[in-house]
């Protein structure tokens, strides 16, 4: 993933969330890919499944995007953990207008 697409402006869809793109780290701490794109697949669930007006068992919450970390690649391609987390911070702000 890279960070060369710009995202819709408004509010997060679906779709902003699984075209997202970060910049992979090479000789820097980055996030493990796999947990934030896992992650994400949640999210953009949840978002799908809100926008659909269906409800799901157990809702993604505001509080748990922000509590939630990924593991940090120190010897392999991670995610920019700046990028990662301002993301993040706007996935916490929509599930707040909820």
């Amino acid at each position: 993933m890279t960070s060369d697409r710009q995202l819709s402006g408004g509010r997060l869809r679906p779709e902003d969330v699984q075209r997202v793109r970060f910049s992979p780290t090479k000789l820097r701490v980055g996030y493990d890919q796999n947990e934030v794109d896992d992650f994400l697949d949640r999210v953009e669930h949840e978002l799908r499944s809100r926008s659909q007006g269906g409800s799901s068992f157990r809702r993604l919450s505001e509080s748990e995007v922000r509590a939630q970390r990924f593991t940090a690649s120190r010897f392999r391609e991670g995610y920019a953990q700046n990028q990662v987390d301002a993301f993040m911070e706007r996935i916490a702000d929509e599930l707040r207008s909820e």
